[in-house]
Protein backbone atom coordinates (compact mmCIF):
# COMPACT_ATOMS: atom_id res chain seq x y z
CA UNK A 1 0.00 0.00 0.00
CA UNK A 2 1.12 3.48 -0.57
CA UNK A 3 1.89 6.32 1.54
CA UNK A 4 -1.07 8.28 0.12
CA UNK A 5 -3.10 5.04 0.60
CA UNK A 6 -2.10 4.39 4.17
CA UNK A 7 -3.07 8.34 4.99
CA UNK A 8 -6.63 7.68 3.03
CA UNK A 9 -7.33 4.47 5.04
CA UNK A 10 -5.98 6.45 8.58
CA UNK A 11 -7.94 9.40 7.77
CA UNK A 12 -11.53 8.69 8.53
CA UNK A 13 -13.56 11.77 6.34
CA UNK A 14 -16.73 11.86 8.70
CA UNK A 15 -14.23 12.45 11.64
CA UNK A 16 -12.18 15.06 9.68
CA UNK A 17 -14.62 17.31 8.12
CA UNK A 18 -16.54 16.64 11.74
CA UNK A 19 -14.01 18.64 13.67
CA UNK A 20 -14.74 21.90 10.77
CA UNK A 21 -18.43 21.07 10.11
CA UNK A 22 -20.84 20.29 12.58
CA UNK A 23 -22.65 16.99 10.77
CA UNK A 24 -26.16 15.62 11.20
CA UNK A 25 -26.61 11.96 10.18
CA UNK A 26 -29.32 11.61 7.63
CA UNK A 27 -28.45 7.52 6.53
CA UNK A 28 -26.06 4.71 7.11
CA UNK A 29 -22.76 6.46 7.21
CA UNK A 30 -24.27 9.68 5.38
CA UNK A 31 -24.21 12.76 7.02
CA UNK A 32 -25.28 16.29 6.36
CA UNK A 33 -24.38 20.02 7.42
CA UNK A 34 -23.89 23.65 6.64
CA UNK A 35 -21.74 23.86 3.89
CA UNK A 36 -17.63 25.48 4.91
CA UNK A 37 -17.05 26.82 1.44
CA UNK A 38 -20.24 28.94 0.52
CA UNK A 39 -22.95 31.09 2.31
CA UNK A 40 -26.11 28.89 3.06
CA UNK A 41 -29.26 28.76 5.37
CA UNK A 42 -30.10 25.26 4.84
CA UNK A 43 -27.96 22.78 5.06
CA UNK A 44 -26.87 21.18 1.21
CA UNK A 45 -23.49 19.71 2.32
CA UNK A 46 -22.99 16.10 1.85
CA UNK A 47 -20.97 13.51 3.66
CA UNK A 48 -20.87 9.50 2.47
CA UNK A 49 -18.84 7.62 4.83
CA UNK A 50 -18.52 4.65 2.76
CA UNK A 51 -17.40 6.12 -0.22
CA UNK A 52 -15.08 8.55 1.65
CA UNK A 53 -16.58 11.77 -0.57
CA UNK A 54 -18.27 14.91 0.15
CA UNK A 55 -20.50 16.96 -2.27
CA UNK A 56 -22.01 19.90 -1.54
CA UNK A 57 -25.33 20.54 -4.31
CA UNK A 58 -25.44 24.69 -3.79
CA UNK A 59 -21.99 25.34 -4.84
CA UNK A 60 -20.99 21.98 -6.40
CA UNK A 61 -17.69 21.32 -4.47
CA UNK A 62 -16.85 17.93 -3.87
CA UNK A 63 -13.98 15.62 -3.36
CA UNK A 64 -11.89 13.50 -1.15
CA UNK A 65 -10.75 14.22 2.38
CA UNK A 66 -7.52 15.66 0.84
CA UNK A 67 -9.49 17.49 -1.37
CA UNK A 68 -11.15 19.12 1.65
CA UNK A 69 -8.21 19.54 3.62
CA UNK A 70 -7.12 21.51 0.94
CA UNK A 71 -9.91 23.45 0.57
CA UNK A 72 -10.50 24.33 4.54
CA UNK A 73 -6.69 25.25 5.18
CA UNK A 74 -5.57 27.03 1.86
CA UNK A 75 -2.77 24.16 0.83
CA UNK A 76 -1.64 22.20 -1.74
CA UNK A 77 -1.85 18.43 -2.41
CA UNK A 78 1.26 17.53 -0.87
CA UNK A 79 0.50 19.67 2.18
CA UNK A 80 -2.82 18.28 3.11
CA UNK A 81 -1.06 15.08 2.52
CA UNK A 82 1.47 15.63 5.16
CA UNK A 83 -1.14 17.31 7.53
CA UNK A 84 -3.14 14.44 7.43
CA UNK A 85 -0.04 12.28 8.29
CA UNK A 86 0.90 13.98 10.98
CA UNK A 87 -2.57 14.27 12.55
CA UNK A 88 -2.73 10.35 12.60
CA UNK A 89 0.69 9.70 13.44
CA UNK A 90 2.04 8.20 9.79
CA UNK A 91 5.65 9.00 9.21
CA UNK A 92 6.82 10.69 6.34
CA UNK A 93 8.20 8.65 3.61
CA UNK A 94 11.72 9.97 2.73
CA UNK A 95 11.37 10.85 -0.79
CA UNK A 96 12.15 14.22 -2.26
CA UNK A 97 8.33 14.44 -4.30
CA UNK A 98 7.28 16.38 -0.97
CA UNK A 99 9.64 19.53 -1.34
CA UNK A 100 7.97 21.11 -3.90
CA UNK A 101 8.32 24.96 -3.76
CA UNK A 102 5.22 25.91 -2.02
CA UNK A 103 5.51 23.09 0.53
CA UNK A 104 9.01 24.56 1.70
CA UNK A 105 7.49 27.73 2.02
CA UNK A 106 4.55 26.80 4.41
CA UNK A 107 7.00 24.77 6.08
CA UNK A 108 9.50 27.79 6.71
CA UNK A 109 6.57 29.85 7.72
CA UNK A 110 5.21 27.48 10.03
CA UNK A 111 9.13 26.78 11.47
CA UNK A 112 9.30 30.02 12.11
CA UNK A 113 6.26 30.52 14.19
CA UNK A 114 7.77 27.59 16.45
CA UNK A 115 10.83 29.19 16.79
CA UNK A 116 9.32 32.76 17.68
CA UNK A 117 6.57 31.25 20.23
CA UNK A 118 9.73 29.16 21.79
CA UNK A 119 11.97 32.50 22.18
CA UNK A 120 8.68 34.53 23.83
CA UNK A 121 8.63 32.02 26.07
CA UNK A 122 12.23 31.92 26.90
CA UNK A 123 12.36 35.37 27.34
CA UNK A 124 9.98 35.45 29.72
CA UNK A 125 10.80 38.26 32.30
CA UNK A 126 9.82 38.86 35.67
CA UNK A 127 7.85 41.86 34.91
CA UNK A 128 5.66 40.43 32.66
CA UNK A 129 4.65 37.71 35.33
CA UNK A 130 3.70 40.42 37.54
CA UNK A 131 1.56 42.35 34.83
CA UNK A 132 -0.16 38.27 34.08
CA UNK A 133 -0.73 38.15 37.68
CA UNK A 134 -2.26 41.44 38.28
CA UNK A 135 -4.80 40.26 35.36
CA UNK A 136 -5.57 37.36 37.19
CA UNK A 137 -4.23 34.48 34.99
CA UNK A 138 -2.64 31.78 36.53
CA UNK A 139 0.48 30.06 36.18
CA UNK A 140 -1.43 27.00 34.14
CA UNK A 141 -2.83 29.57 32.10
CA UNK A 142 0.37 31.40 30.65
CA UNK A 143 1.23 27.69 30.45
CA UNK A 144 -1.62 26.23 28.51
CA UNK A 145 -2.30 29.82 26.27
CA UNK A 146 1.85 29.58 25.25
CA UNK A 147 2.31 33.41 26.86
CA UNK A 148 5.42 34.88 26.77
CA UNK A 149 7.49 38.12 26.07
CA UNK A 150 9.34 39.71 23.37
CA UNK A 151 12.05 41.32 24.68
CA UNK A 152 13.50 45.14 23.23
CA UNK A 153 15.88 45.05 20.41
CA UNK A 154 16.20 42.70 17.38
CA UNK A 155 16.90 39.71 18.79
CA UNK A 156 14.23 37.48 17.37
CA UNK A 157 15.71 38.46 13.81
CA UNK A 158 18.95 37.58 14.98
CA UNK A 159 17.86 34.18 15.92
CA UNK A 160 16.30 33.78 11.85
CA UNK A 161 19.31 34.57 10.05
CA UNK A 162 21.14 32.36 12.02
CA UNK A 163 18.63 29.46 11.66
CA UNK A 164 19.19 30.33 7.63
CA UNK A 165 16.35 31.64 7.23
CA UNK A 166 16.58 33.98 3.86
CA UNK A 167 15.66 37.37 3.76
CA UNK A 168 12.27 36.67 1.97
CA UNK A 169 11.42 34.07 4.08
CA UNK A 170 11.84 36.33 7.30
CA UNK A 171 9.94 39.58 5.89
CA UNK A 172 7.24 36.77 4.91
CA UNK A 173 6.66 36.02 8.64
CA UNK A 174 4.47 38.48 9.60
CA UNK A 175 6.83 38.85 12.73
CA UNK A 176 10.32 40.91 11.10
CA UNK A 177 9.96 44.48 9.59
CA UNK A 178 12.26 45.41 6.69
CA UNK A 179 14.04 48.86 7.41
CA UNK A 180 14.78 51.40 4.43
CA UNK A 181 17.85 49.98 4.57
CA UNK A 182 16.89 46.63 3.36
CA UNK A 183 18.28 45.60 7.46
CA UNK A 184 15.13 43.31 9.27
CA UNK A 185 14.43 44.55 12.89
CA UNK A 186 11.37 42.60 15.26
CA UNK A 187 8.17 43.49 14.35
CA UNK A 188 7.26 43.05 18.37
CA UNK A 189 9.49 44.96 20.81
CA UNK A 190 8.97 45.22 24.83
CA UNK A 191 5.26 43.34 24.46
CA UNK A 192 3.13 40.65 26.17
CA UNK A 193 2.85 37.84 23.36
CA UNK A 194 -0.54 36.02 22.68
CA UNK A 195 0.12 32.80 20.07
CA UNK A 196 -2.83 32.83 17.37
CA UNK A 197 -3.41 29.28 15.98
CA UNK A 198 -5.31 28.07 13.11
CA UNK A 199 -8.49 25.68 13.52
CA UNK A 200 -5.76 22.93 13.57
CA UNK A 201 -3.97 24.11 16.42
CA UNK A 202 -0.72 25.29 14.66
CA UNK A 203 0.77 28.42 15.61
CA UNK A 204 0.29 31.24 12.56
CA UNK A 205 0.82 34.15 14.35
CA UNK A 206 0.82 36.62 17.08
CA UNK A 207 -0.71 39.09 18.88
CA UNK A 208 1.32 41.80 21.46
CA UNK A 209 0.00 44.26 24.17
CA UNK A 210 2.65 46.99 25.02
CA UNK A 211 3.89 47.00 28.43
CA UNK A 212 4.72 50.30 28.31
CA UNK A 213 3.69 53.53 26.53
CA UNK A 214 3.77 52.18 23.11
CA UNK A 215 1.36 52.47 20.37
CA UNK A 216 -1.14 51.01 19.07
CA UNK A 217 -1.89 49.22 22.63
CA UNK A 218 -2.54 46.17 20.65
CA UNK A 219 -0.11 45.00 17.75
CA UNK A 220 -1.03 41.47 15.43
CA UNK A 221 1.90 39.90 13.01
CA UNK A 222 1.15 41.10 9.84
CA UNK A 223 -1.03 38.62 7.43
CA UNK A 224 0.74 35.87 5.73
CA UNK A 225 0.15 33.15 3.76
CA UNK A 226 -0.62 31.43 6.99
CA UNK A 227 -2.45 34.16 8.36
CA UNK A 228 -5.60 36.45 7.16
CA UNK A 229 -7.20 38.32 10.10
CA UNK A 230 -10.65 37.94 8.65
CA UNK A 231 -10.63 34.28 8.69
CA UNK A 232 -8.74 33.57 12.50
CA UNK A 233 -10.86 33.58 15.43
CA UNK A 234 -8.76 33.59 18.53
CA UNK A 235 -8.92 30.17 20.42
CA UNK A 236 -11.07 28.44 18.07
CA UNK A 237 -9.28 25.52 18.30
CA UNK A 238 -9.59 24.76 21.72
CA UNK A 239 -13.10 26.21 22.13
CA UNK A 240 -14.80 24.26 19.21
CA UNK A 241 -15.49 21.11 20.99
CA UNK A 242 -17.50 22.88 23.75
CA UNK A 243 -19.38 24.86 21.56
CA UNK A 244 -20.69 22.09 19.71
CA UNK A 245 -21.70 20.32 23.02
CA UNK A 246 -23.55 23.25 25.10
CA UNK A 247 -24.56 24.26 20.91
CA UNK A 248 -23.28 28.37 21.56
CA UNK A 249 -20.38 30.45 21.62
CA UNK A 250 -19.19 33.21 23.74
CA UNK A 251 -17.54 36.30 21.62
CA UNK A 252 -15.47 38.91 23.63
CA UNK A 253 -13.41 41.32 22.45
CA UNK A 254 -9.66 40.64 23.41
CA UNK A 255 -7.07 37.87 24.17
CA UNK A 256 -7.19 38.39 27.82
CA UNK A 257 -11.16 38.30 28.11
CA UNK A 258 -10.84 35.11 26.63
CA UNK A 259 -8.08 33.40 28.73
CA UNK A 260 -9.56 35.09 31.61
CA UNK A 261 -12.84 32.66 31.33
CA UNK A 262 -11.22 29.84 29.77
CA UNK A 263 -9.02 29.33 32.96
CA UNK A 264 -12.37 29.67 34.76
CA UNK A 265 -13.88 26.88 32.92
CA UNK A 266 -15.81 29.01 30.54
CA UNK A 267 -14.73 27.54 27.32
CA UNK A 268 -16.58 27.79 24.58
CA UNK A 269 -15.11 31.35 24.12
CA UNK A 270 -13.26 33.24 21.16
CA UNK A 271 -12.59 35.97 20.32
CA UNK A 272 -11.69 38.03 16.40
CA UNK A 273 -8.01 38.96 16.37
CA UNK A 274 -7.65 42.56 17.16
CA UNK A 275 -10.38 42.71 13.75
CA UNK A 276 -13.91 43.67 13.20
CA UNK A 277 -16.17 40.41 13.18
CA UNK A 278 -15.87 39.54 9.50
CA UNK A 279 -18.16 37.43 7.24
CA UNK A 280 -15.93 34.07 7.19
CA UNK A 281 -15.54 34.38 11.06
CA UNK A 282 -19.79 34.08 11.00
CA UNK A 283 -19.19 31.10 8.90
CA UNK A 284 -16.79 29.31 10.62
CA UNK A 285 -18.86 29.95 14.14
CA UNK A 286 -22.01 28.67 12.14
CA UNK A 287 -19.92 25.63 11.37
CA UNK A 288 -20.38 24.70 14.89
CA UNK A 289 -23.28 26.55 16.32
CA UNK A 290 -26.60 28.63 15.39
CA UNK A 291 -26.42 30.54 18.54
CA UNK A 292 -23.63 32.99 20.31
CA UNK A 293 -23.74 35.18 23.65
CA UNK A 294 -22.02 38.39 22.52
CA UNK A 295 -20.29 40.04 26.12
CA UNK A 296 -18.29 42.97 24.67
CA UNK A 297 -17.35 45.89 26.53
CA UNK A 298 -20.05 48.24 27.92
CA UNK A 299 -18.42 51.38 26.52
CA UNK A 300 -19.74 52.99 23.46
CA UNK A 301 -16.91 51.35 21.00
CA UNK A 302 -18.22 48.06 22.45
CA UNK A 303 -21.72 48.74 21.75
CA UNK A 304 -20.89 50.08 18.33
CA UNK A 305 -18.50 46.42 17.67
CA UNK A 306 -21.51 44.35 18.91
CA UNK A 307 -24.04 46.37 16.19
CA UNK A 308 -21.73 45.99 13.54
CA UNK A 309 -21.33 42.59 14.30
CA UNK A 310 -24.83 41.64 14.69
CA UNK A 311 -25.35 42.46 10.99
CA UNK A 312 -23.65 39.85 9.97
CA UNK A 313 -24.97 37.48 12.53
CA UNK A 314 -28.87 37.81 11.53
CA UNK A 315 -28.33 37.41 7.59
CA UNK A 316 -26.21 34.27 8.80
CA UNK A 317 -29.82 33.15 10.67
CA UNK A 318 -27.45 33.05 13.92
CA UNK A 319 -29.47 33.17 17.17
CA UNK A 320 -28.21 35.97 19.15
CA UNK A 321 -28.02 37.19 22.57
CA UNK A 322 -26.04 40.15 24.18
CA UNK A 323 -24.75 40.24 27.31
CA UNK A 324 -23.76 43.29 29.34
CA UNK A 325 -22.00 43.33 32.73
CA UNK A 326 -22.48 45.95 35.30
CA UNK A 327 -19.73 48.64 36.27
CA UNK A 328 -18.02 48.25 33.17
CA UNK A 329 -16.20 45.08 33.73
CA UNK A 330 -14.57 43.49 30.79
CA UNK A 331 -15.48 39.88 30.93
CA UNK A 332 -12.15 38.35 32.72
CA UNK A 333 -12.51 41.13 35.27
CA UNK A 334 -16.31 39.70 36.07
CA UNK A 335 -15.34 36.44 36.44
CA UNK A 336 -12.40 37.16 38.71
CA UNK A 337 -14.95 39.77 41.04
CA UNK A 338 -17.78 37.63 40.95
CA UNK A 339 -16.78 33.94 40.28
CA UNK A 340 -17.50 31.80 36.89
CA UNK A 341 -21.16 31.10 38.19
CA UNK A 342 -22.53 34.23 38.29
CA UNK A 343 -21.11 34.68 35.14
CA UNK A 344 -22.81 31.67 33.61
CA UNK A 345 -26.10 32.89 35.20
CA UNK A 346 -25.74 35.76 33.17
CA UNK A 347 -24.96 34.22 29.99
CA UNK A 348 -27.87 32.25 30.66
CA UNK A 349 -30.24 35.57 31.35
CA UNK A 350 -28.74 37.84 28.86
CA UNK A 351 -31.30 39.56 26.37
CA UNK A 352 -32.27 38.45 23.10
CA UNK A 353 -30.51 41.07 20.29
CA UNK A 354 -33.93 42.72 19.43
CA UNK A 355 -34.68 43.19 23.17
CA UNK A 356 -31.31 44.61 23.92
CA UNK A 357 -32.11 46.76 20.68
CA UNK A 358 -35.17 48.07 21.85
CA UNK A 359 -33.81 48.58 25.66
CA UNK A 360 -31.60 51.05 23.79
CA UNK A 361 -34.37 52.80 21.90
CA UNK A 362 -36.19 53.40 24.94
CA UNK A 363 -33.67 55.09 26.06
CA UNK A 364 -32.49 56.97 23.61
CA UNK A 365 -36.14 58.57 22.18
CA UNK A 366 -39.39 58.98 23.90
CA UNK A 367 -41.57 56.27 24.34
CA UNK A 368 -43.79 58.36 25.95
CA UNK A 369 -45.33 59.42 22.56
CA UNK A 370 -46.77 56.89 19.35
CA UNK A 371 -44.23 58.98 17.22
CA UNK A 372 -41.54 58.17 19.55
CA UNK A 373 -42.28 54.44 20.22
CA UNK A 374 -42.64 54.56 16.27
CA UNK A 375 -38.98 56.81 15.30
CA UNK A 376 -37.12 54.30 17.79
CA UNK A 377 -38.26 51.31 15.85
CA UNK A 378 -37.51 52.85 12.05
CA UNK A 379 -34.14 53.81 13.13
CA UNK A 380 -32.74 51.34 15.41
CA UNK A 381 -34.83 48.14 14.97
CA UNK A 382 -36.20 48.15 11.10
CA UNK A 383 -32.83 48.05 9.98
CA UNK A 384 -31.91 45.19 11.84
CA UNK A 385 -35.24 43.40 11.03
CA UNK A 386 -35.00 43.74 7.59
CA UNK A 387 -31.55 41.61 7.37
CA UNK A 388 -33.63 38.64 9.09
CA UNK A 389 -33.61 35.95 6.23
CA UNK A 390 -36.47 34.20 7.41
CA UNK A 391 -40.52 35.81 6.96
CA UNK A 392 -41.93 33.76 9.62
CA UNK A 393 -38.92 34.69 11.94
CA UNK A 394 -39.11 38.12 11.27
CA UNK A 395 -42.80 38.40 11.99
CA UNK A 396 -42.41 36.33 15.54
CA UNK A 397 -39.66 39.13 16.35
CA UNK A 398 -42.07 42.03 14.78
CA UNK A 399 -45.23 40.60 17.41
CA UNK A 400 -42.22 40.08 20.31
CA UNK A 401 -41.00 43.79 19.72
CA UNK A 402 -44.20 45.32 19.58
CA UNK A 403 -45.57 44.15 23.01
CA UNK A 404 -42.45 45.56 24.25
CA UNK A 405 -42.42 48.85 22.90
CA UNK A 406 -46.08 49.37 23.31
CA UNK A 407 -46.32 49.97 19.26
CA UNK A 408 -49.80 48.74 17.06
CA UNK A 409 -48.21 45.42 15.49
CA UNK A 410 -50.01 46.05 12.16
CA UNK A 411 -48.38 49.72 11.87
CA UNK A 412 -44.40 47.56 11.70
CA UNK A 413 -45.89 45.30 9.05
CA UNK A 414 -47.12 48.06 6.92
CA UNK A 415 -44.24 49.87 7.13
CA UNK A 416 -42.04 46.72 6.51
CA UNK A 417 -43.98 45.57 3.34
CA UNK A 418 -43.33 42.01 4.37
CA UNK A 419 -44.80 40.57 1.34
CA UNK A 420 -42.48 39.16 -0.69
CA UNK A 421 -39.80 41.93 -1.72
CA UNK A 422 -36.87 39.90 -1.17
CA UNK A 423 -34.87 38.87 -3.71
CA UNK A 424 -34.41 35.22 -3.89
CA UNK A 425 -31.39 32.99 -4.00
CA UNK A 426 -30.51 31.92 -7.40
CA UNK A 427 -29.44 29.00 -6.79
CA UNK A 428 -27.64 26.02 -8.71
CA UNK A 429 -29.21 25.13 -12.07
CA UNK A 430 -31.90 22.09 -11.63
CA UNK A 431 -30.40 18.80 -12.18
CA UNK A 432 -31.79 16.47 -15.18
CA UNK A 433 -33.83 13.91 -13.92
CA UNK A 434 -32.47 10.80 -13.36
CA UNK A 435 -34.73 7.42 -13.10
CA UNK A 436 -33.78 4.83 -9.90
CA UNK A 437 -33.14 2.29 -12.64
CA UNK A 438 -29.94 4.59 -13.90
CA UNK A 439 -29.35 5.42 -10.20
CA UNK A 440 -28.92 2.03 -9.22
CA UNK A 441 -26.95 1.35 -12.66
CA UNK A 442 -24.45 3.93 -11.29
CA UNK A 443 -24.52 2.86 -7.91
CA UNK A 444 -24.13 -0.81 -8.42
CA UNK A 445 -21.01 -0.19 -11.07
CA UNK A 446 -18.76 1.23 -8.05
CA UNK A 447 -19.96 -1.21 -5.61
CA UNK A 448 -19.25 -4.44 -8.02
CA UNK A 449 -16.43 -3.24 -10.33
CA UNK A 450 -15.35 -6.89 -11.37
CA UNK A 451 -19.41 -6.72 -12.44
CA UNK A 452 -19.05 -2.95 -14.10
CA UNK A 453 -16.25 -4.70 -16.05
CA UNK A 454 -18.32 -7.38 -17.16
CA UNK A 455 -21.35 -5.39 -18.01
CA UNK A 456 -19.13 -3.04 -19.98
CA UNK A 457 -19.16 -5.71 -23.25
CA UNK A 458 -23.08 -5.63 -23.30
CA UNK A 459 -23.76 -2.44 -22.99
CA UNK A 460 -21.03 -1.31 -25.74
CA UNK A 461 -23.48 -3.14 -28.14
CA UNK A 462 -26.90 -0.90 -27.32
CA UNK A 463 -28.12 2.37 -28.24
CA UNK A 464 -30.46 3.44 -25.88
CA UNK A 465 -29.00 4.05 -22.50
CA UNK A 466 -26.32 6.99 -24.73
CA UNK A 467 -29.38 9.36 -24.60
CA UNK A 468 -29.84 9.12 -21.15
CA UNK A 469 -28.91 11.62 -18.65
CA UNK A 470 -26.15 9.64 -16.72
CA UNK A 471 -24.35 8.56 -20.62
CA UNK A 472 -21.34 10.35 -19.74
CA UNK A 473 -20.85 8.98 -16.26
CA UNK A 474 -21.67 5.34 -17.73
CA UNK A 475 -19.02 5.44 -20.01
CA UNK A 476 -16.49 6.66 -18.01
CA UNK A 477 -17.05 4.07 -15.42
CA UNK A 478 -17.29 1.28 -17.71
CA UNK A 479 -13.92 2.63 -19.21
CA UNK A 480 -12.56 3.03 -15.76
CA UNK A 481 -13.70 -0.48 -14.63
CA UNK A 482 -12.20 -1.83 -17.88
CA UNK A 483 -8.32 -0.38 -16.24
CA UNK A 484 -9.33 -1.55 -12.89
CA UNK A 485 -9.68 1.62 -11.76
CA UNK A 486 -13.37 1.95 -10.97
CA UNK A 487 -13.50 4.10 -7.71
CA UNK A 488 -15.71 7.14 -6.92
CA UNK A 489 -12.87 9.57 -6.69
CA UNK A 490 -11.29 8.72 -9.87
CA UNK A 491 -14.60 8.70 -11.57
CA UNK A 492 -15.81 11.92 -10.10
CA UNK A 493 -12.12 13.36 -11.37
CA UNK A 494 -13.15 12.63 -14.86
CA UNK A 495 -16.21 13.86 -15.07
CA UNK A 496 -17.70 17.80 -16.41
CA UNK A 497 -19.27 19.90 -13.43
CA UNK A 498 -22.92 18.69 -14.52
CA UNK A 499 -21.92 14.97 -14.81
CA UNK A 500 -20.19 15.74 -11.19
CA UNK A 501 -23.54 16.69 -9.90
CA UNK A 502 -25.80 13.75 -11.21
CA UNK A 503 -22.98 11.49 -9.74
CA UNK A 504 -23.47 12.68 -6.22
CA UNK A 505 -27.68 13.17 -6.69
CA UNK A 506 -26.95 9.25 -7.55
CA UNK A 507 -24.88 8.45 -4.87
CA UNK A 508 -25.88 10.02 -2.07
CA UNK A 509 -30.09 9.23 -2.87
CA UNK A 510 -29.13 5.52 -1.88
CA UNK A 511 -30.29 5.23 1.58
CA UNK A 512 -29.87 1.23 1.51
CA UNK A 513 -27.49 0.07 4.33
CA UNK A 514 -27.01 -3.35 2.65
CA UNK A 515 -26.29 -1.60 -0.75
CA UNK A 516 -26.60 -3.12 -4.33
CA UNK A 517 -26.42 -6.70 -5.35
CA UNK A 518 -25.13 -7.78 -8.35
CA UNK A 519 -28.57 -9.53 -9.50
CA UNK A 520 -30.09 -5.50 -9.06
CA UNK A 521 -26.82 -4.62 -11.64
CA UNK A 522 -27.39 -7.49 -14.22
CA UNK A 523 -31.29 -6.48 -13.70
CA UNK A 524 -30.76 -3.12 -15.18
CA UNK A 525 -28.98 -3.98 -18.34
CA UNK A 526 -31.83 -6.31 -18.89
CA UNK A 527 -33.91 -3.82 -18.64
CA UNK A 528 -31.42 -1.50 -21.24
CA UNK A 529 -31.61 -4.23 -23.38
CA UNK A 530 -35.28 -4.42 -23.72
CA UNK A 531 -35.99 -0.30 -24.40
CA UNK A 532 -32.88 -0.82 -26.43
CA UNK A 533 -34.99 -3.82 -28.82
CA UNK A 534 -38.15 -1.71 -28.27
CA UNK A 535 -36.16 1.19 -29.72
CA UNK A 536 -35.16 -0.63 -32.54
CA UNK A 537 -38.53 -1.96 -33.08
CA UNK A 538 -40.06 1.17 -33.01
CA UNK A 539 -37.56 2.32 -35.77
CA UNK A 540 -38.62 -0.57 -37.89
CA UNK A 541 -42.19 0.28 -37.36
CA UNK A 542 -41.67 3.69 -38.70
CA UNK A 543 -39.88 2.17 -41.86
CA UNK A 544 -42.72 0.20 -42.59
CA UNK A 545 -45.44 3.31 -42.27
CA UNK A 546 -43.18 5.40 -44.72
CA UNK A 547 -42.42 2.42 -47.32
CA UNK A 548 -46.65 1.95 -47.58
CA UNK A 549 -46.79 6.21 -48.03
CA UNK A 550 -44.38 5.55 -50.81
CA UNK A 551 -46.67 2.44 -52.18
CA UNK A 552 -43.65 -0.05 -51.75
CA UNK A 553 -45.96 -2.58 -50.50
CA UNK A 554 -43.15 -5.65 -51.01
CA UNK A 555 -40.59 -4.29 -49.25
CA UNK A 556 -43.23 -3.14 -46.28
CA UNK A 557 -44.52 -6.56 -46.27
CA UNK A 558 -40.88 -8.19 -45.75
CA UNK A 559 -39.73 -5.74 -43.08
CA UNK A 560 -43.36 -6.26 -41.07
CA UNK A 561 -42.41 -9.78 -41.50
CA UNK A 562 -38.78 -9.25 -39.71
CA UNK A 563 -40.87 -7.29 -36.90
CA UNK A 564 -43.22 -9.69 -36.44
CA UNK A 565 -40.00 -12.21 -36.33
CA UNK A 566 -38.09 -10.07 -33.85
CA UNK A 567 -40.93 -9.59 -31.02
CA UNK A 568 -41.28 -13.17 -31.05
CA UNK A 569 -37.68 -13.83 -29.97
CA UNK A 570 -37.68 -10.18 -27.64
CA UNK A 571 -39.46 -10.44 -24.89
CA UNK A 572 -39.62 -8.28 -21.90
CA UNK A 573 -37.62 -8.98 -19.01
CA UNK A 574 -39.34 -10.83 -15.82
CA UNK A 575 -41.57 -8.84 -13.99
CA UNK A 576 -39.94 -10.06 -10.82
CA UNK A 577 -36.22 -8.97 -12.24
CA UNK A 578 -37.48 -4.92 -13.29
CA UNK A 579 -39.40 -4.93 -9.38
CA UNK A 580 -36.00 -6.09 -8.27
CA UNK A 581 -34.04 -3.74 -10.35
CA UNK A 582 -36.48 -0.78 -10.00
CA UNK A 583 -37.57 -1.16 -6.48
Amino acid sequence: MDFKERVRDAADITKVIGEVVRLRKTGPNRYIGLCPFHQEKTPSFNVHGDRQFYYCFGCQKGGDVFRFVEEIEGLGFFDALKSLAERHGIPLPQRHSFDDETSRERDALLRMQEIALQHFQESMSAEVQRYLKARHLSDGAVCDFSLGYAPAGSVLSRIFQREGFTPAEMFGSGLIVQRDDGSPYDRFRNRVMFPIHNEQGKAIAFGGRALGDDEPKYLNSSETKLYTKKRVLFNLHRAKETIRRLDYTILVEGYMDVIGLFQAGVTNVVASCGTALSEDHVRALRRHSERIAMNFDPDSAGVQAAERSVQMLLEESMKIRILTLEGGLDPDEYVAQNGVESYRARVEAADGYFHWLAARAREKFDMKSAEGRMEGFREMLRPALERVPDKLERLAVVNDLAQFLGVDARAILEQMKMDGKRPKASGAPALPVITANESLLIRGMLEHPPAAAEIAGQLRDLESWKALPCAKIVETAMGLAAEGALIYETLDARLSEGDRRLLAAAVFADKTPEGVVEGQLQACVASIRHADSQRRMKETRDQVRTLEREGRHEEAMALMSSLETRGDKTQTPRTEQRNECLG
